[in-house]
C-alpha cells in the first residue's frame, strides 16, 4: 500500500531540489516512498511522519511536533557541531497542514543527513515507546553513527563525550509525544530483533488537523490541494510552501574541533546558505 499524500510530498520535495531522484524509483508504488524519502537525504533534507497520539488543542499540537522535531536538530547539532563545524545550519518546516504530520528537516551537513536517514529515523520509528531499550544498545548506535561519519579519529574523552551526550539526546527522541512512522529502512540490520521497518501510515488517517496553515512561497514542504504530480519547476514552486517550526536547541556544544574536509553543497542553493 502506498498514501498518495506523502509520495505527492516526496515527488515535490526531489522536483524542487534534485529531480534526477525521481529516475530509477521501484516500479511498486509502495517501494517509492522509502526509497525516494532515503535518497532526499543526499540533498540534505530529513522527511518525517509522525502520528499524534490522541486529539489536542492546536497550541498543544504545535508543542509536541516542536518537541519532536527538536530531537533531531539537537542530534544533527551535536554531530555536526563536533564533526562538521563548518555546516551546521539547520531548519525545519511542516510539509503540509494534515495529520499525520510530516516534517522537512534541511541540514547542511550532508553525512549527518546521511545518517539519519538511514539509522536514527528508522530506529526511532521502531523502539519509540517501548520500556526496556538499554543504555548498552544506544551505545551501540552512536558508535555506528559515528564510525559512519568516520569520527575515529577524534580524541578518546571527545568520542566518549560525544557518545554519551548522543546517547541523552537519543533517550529523549525515544520520549517524544509524537508516535513516529516508520518511513526509511536502515541502511544495513543493526539489532536482530527489529525488521525493516514497512513504510504504511495507519489504515485511518484523519484529512484535517490543528497544525499552522499553509502560506505559499517557494521553499520546501508540500501542498495540501490534492492535485497530479507536477511537471515544470514553476510549478513545484507554485505547490510549495512554508510554515517553518522555531528551533530552539541549536546551540554550540563544547569541545568543537578544526573543520573536516568540505561535504557537498546542496543542490540548486538559491537561499545564500
Amino acid at each position: 500500500m502506498s498514501d498518495p499524500r506523502l509520495e505527492q510530498i516526496l515527488t515535490r520535495l526531489a522536483m524542487r531540489h534534485a529531480p534526477e531522484l525521481l529516475r530509477d524509483l521501484p516500479a511498486g508504488k509502495a517501494g517509492r516512498i522509502p526509497t525516494l524519502a532515503r535518497k532526499l537525504a543526499s540533498v540534505n533534507l530529513l522527511v518525517l511522519m509522525g502520528q499524534v497520539s490522541q486529539p489536542v488543542t492546536a497550541p498543544d499540537t504545535i508543542m509536541r511536533v516542536q518537541t519532536w522535531a527538536d530531537g533531531y536538530i539537537r542530534l544533527y547539532s551535536l554531530l555536526s557541531h563536533h564533526l562538521f563545524p563548518s555546516f551546521t545550519h539547520i531548519s525545519a518546516q511542516y510539509a503540509d497542514d494534515k495529520l499525520p504530520v510530516v516534517i522537512v528537516i534541511k541540514g547542511a551537513a550532508t553525512p549527518v543527513m546521511h545518517v539519519l536517514a538511514g539509522f536514527v529515523a528508522p530506529y526511532i520509528a521502531q523502539r519509540q515507546g517501548q520500556t526496556m531499550v538499554s543504555d548498552v544498545e544506544l551505545l551501540g548506535l552512536m558508535d555506528t553513527l559515528l564510525d559512519e561519519l568516520e569520527a575515529g579519529d577524534l580524541a578518546r574523552e571527545e568520542y566518549k563525550e560525544l557518545r554519551d551526550d548522543g546517547v541523552a539526546v537519543l533517550k529523549d527522541m525515544l520520549r517524544a509525544p509524537v508516535q513516529q512512522l516508520a518511513l526509511t529502512p536502515f541502511d544495513r540490520p543493526l539489532f536482530s530483533d527489529i525488521p525493516q521497518p514497512s513504510p504504511q501510515p495507519p489504515p485511518t488517517l484523519p484529512e484535517t488537523s490543528n497544525l499552522p496553515p499553509a502560506k505559499p512561497t517557494d521553499n520546501v514542504g508540500a501542498s495540501t490541494k490534492p492535485t497530479p504530480a507536477p511537471s515544470t519547476e514553476e510549478e513545484v514552486n507554485e505547490l510549495l510552501f512554508d510554515s517553518s517550526i522555531p528551533i530552539f536547541f541549536a546551540r554550540k556544544p563544547r569541545g568543537t574541533k578544526k573543520p573536516r574536509p568540505p561535504v557537498p553543497g546542496l543542490p540548486g542553493n538559491d537561499e545564500g546558505e
